[in-house]
C-alpha cells in the first residue's frame, strides 16, 4: 500500500521498525540513520555488498548478508522503503505488495524528513554536486557542519570524507535535489532556499522538450519559503520564472555577479566553477554571513571526489585527473577548466559517454564539447539500466564517425574496448609524457584503468 505524503507524515511519529530495499546510496543511508536516531529499528537488503557503505551497515547488523529475500518483509515492519521506483520481480517488493504493507519511495521519505529542517535544495542540469558541496563547506566552516547529502556514492567532500552526515544540532539540511523524473519535488517538497545552477535540457527519456523541463523546475520552485537563487537572465531560467507563482524572494545571480567579482578557491578552475562559487556566496548572504567570512571559507574548499579530481602522476610524469561529467555542458566545462588550470599541457581526453539514449539525443553537442581536447580516445558507450531499444539508437561506430567528421585534424582513437580496458590504457600511455594532462571523462567504469596507469 503506497502511502500519500499526508499518510507518511502521520505515520512517522508512530514508526517502530522500517525496512529499506537498498541502503547504500547517500539518500538511503541518511534517511536510515535519521530514523535510527529516533530509536526506530532499521533493517535493509542490498544486492551489491562490496561497497564500503554496505560493509558498514553489515557491521552494524542493519544490512542482511546476501541479496534480496521475501523473508525480510516480516509482519512487525511498519514501513518498507523502496528505491527510486518499484523494481519488477524483486521478491521484497512483491512480498510488500502481497502483505499489503505500507511503503514509500526513498525520495518520499527523505522529503518528509527534510520538512523538519531549513532545507537548502540545489537543483540544476550541471553543477549541483559542486555547489551542494560548497554550501555544505561554507556552513561547516562558519556556522557549524549542517546535515547534508551530496551527489551519489562516488561523490565525497574531501577532508569531511563522506557524502552525507547528520548533525541534529544544526537547523539546516543541504540537499542535492535531482530533477530526473521530478524526484526533486519529493526530495525537497518545501525548500527554505532553492538554488538553481542551470536549466539546460537533460534526461530526454523523461522530458521530451525544453518546455517540459522548464515546467518541472517551476513546479520545484513554487513552495520555496525564503529565497530562490537563480540566474534570471538566462533563457531557460527566465522561462521557468515567468510561470513562478511562489512567495520567495528572487535573488538574481546576474546582478550579484557584477558586485561580487571573482571568488578565489584554488582547487576550482574555470568559469563554470566561478558560477558554482557565486551561488554558494549567495546562500551565505541570505544567511547573513559577511563577505570576508564567505570568501575566507570558500578559499579553503578542499574539493569533491570525481569532479576534476587529481588521481596521481604516471612514471612518465603525466598528470592524471578524473571527472564525472556526462552531459555536453559538463564535458565542455570540464575541458575548459583543465585548459585554464594547465594551459601549457597537451590535453589527452579519454571520453566514455554515459548511456545510449543520452548519446543519441545529444550526439552533436557531446562531440562539440570535446573541441578543446588535443587527443581524444573513445573506448565505448557505457550503458546501465537501458532497454534493448535504447541500445539500438546509436552505435559505438556511429559516435566515433561523428567525432572524426567534426574534428578531421585532431588525433583521435576509437578502441571499441571492454573491461578491463587494456587497449585504452596502453594507448593512453603511448600518447602521454611529462607535458601531458590525461583526463578521464566518464560517469561509467573507465576509471578502472587508473590504478594501472599510476603503477
Amino acid at each position: 500500500m503506497h502511502l500519500s505524503r499526508e499518510q507518511l507524515l502521520s505515520l512517522l511519529p508512530r514508526l517502530r521498525k522500517v525496512h529499506f530495499i537498498g541502503i547504500t546510496s547517500p539518500f538511503c543511508s541518511f534517511s536510515a540513520r535519521f530514523l535510527q536516531q529516533k530509536e526506530i529499528t532499521v533493517t535493509a537488503s542490498e544486492a551489491n555488498q562490496e561497497s564500503d557503505a554496505a560493509k558498514r551497515w553489515i557491521a552494524e547488523k542493519v544490512l542482511y548478508v546476501g541479496g534480496h529475500s521475501a523473508e525480510y518483509i516480516t509482519d512487525d515492519i511498519d514501513l518498507v522503503i523502496f528505491p527510486n521506483g518499484i523494481i519488477p520481480g524483486n521478491p521484497e517488493v512483491q512480498e510488500t505488495e502481497n502483505k499489503k504493507r505500507p511503503y514509500v519511495l526513498v525520495q518520499e521519505l527523505l522529503g518528509a524528513i527534510s520538512t523538519q529542517f531549513k532545507t537548502i535544495a540545489i537543483a540544476g542540469t550541471h553543477g549541483k554536486t559542486t555547489t551542494t558541496s560548497l554550501i555544505t563547506w561554507l556552513l561547516h566552516k562558519i556556522i557549524g557542519t549542517p546535515n547534508f547529502i551530496v551527489g551519489d556514492a562516488k561523490d565525497t567532500i574531501a577532508e569531511i570524507n563522506t557524502n552525507w552526515e547528520i548533525h541534529p544540532e544544526s537547523p539546516y539540511l543541504v540537499l542535492e535535489a535531482c530533477e530526473y523524473k521530478k524526484q526533486f519535488l519529493s526530495r525537497a517538497p518545501e525548500p527554505f532556499i532553492s538554488v538553481i545552477t542551470h536549466i539546460d535540457l537533460d534526461h530526454t527519456d523523461y522530458y521530451p522538450t525544453q518546455e517540459s523541463y522548464n515546467a518541472a523546475f517551476t513546479e520545484f520552485l513554487h513552495p520555496t519559503q525564503s529565497h530562490v537563487i537563480i540566474d534570471a537572465q538566462r533563457k531557460n531560467e527566465s522561462a521557468a520564472l515567468q510561470k513562478y507563482k511562489g512567495k520567495a524572494t528572487i535573488l538574481d545571480i546576474a546582478s550579484l555577479r557584477q558586485t561580487v567579482g571573482k571568488i578565489e578557491s584554488p582547487l576550482l578552475f574555470g568559469h563554470h566553477n566561478q558560477e558554482n562559487l557565486l551561488r554558494a556566496y549567495a546562500v551565505g548572504t541570505v544567511l547573513g554571513l559577511t563577505d570576508a567570512d564567505i570568501r575566507n571559507a570558500l578559499a579553503t574548499f578542499p574539493g569533491v571526489s570525481a569532479r576534476f579530481e587529481y588521481k596521481g602522476i604516471t612514471k612518465k610524469g603525466t598528470l592524471v585527473y578524473k571527472d564525472f561529467a556526462h552531459n555536453p555542458q559538463k564535458v565542455e566545462a570540464c575541458l575548459q577548466g583543465a585548459k585554464e588550470a594547465f594551459p601549457e599541457k597537451k590535453l589527452v581526453v579519454i571520453y566514455q559517454p554515459h548511456n545510449y539514449e543520452r548519446t543519441a539525443t545529444f550526439k552533436d553537442a557531446l562531440v562539440e564539447s570535446l573541441k578543446l581536447a588535443d587527443v581524444i580516445i573513445f573506448p565505448n558507450i557505457y550503458s546501465v539500466r537501458e532497454s534493448d531499444a535504447d541500445k539500438q539508437l546509436i552505435s559505438n561506430q556511429e559516435f566515433a564517425d561523428a567525432i572524426q567528421k567534426r574534428f578531421p585534424k585532431k588525433t583521435f582513437f576509437s578502441t571499441n574496448d571492454t573491461p578491463p580496458y587494456e587497449k585504452t590504457r596502453e594507448l593512453a600511455m603511448k600518447q602521454s609524457d611529462d607535458q601531458t594532462l590525461l583526463l578521464l571523462v566518464s560517469a561509467g567504469d573507465i576509471d578502472k584503468i587508473i590504478p594501472e596507469l599510476l603503477t
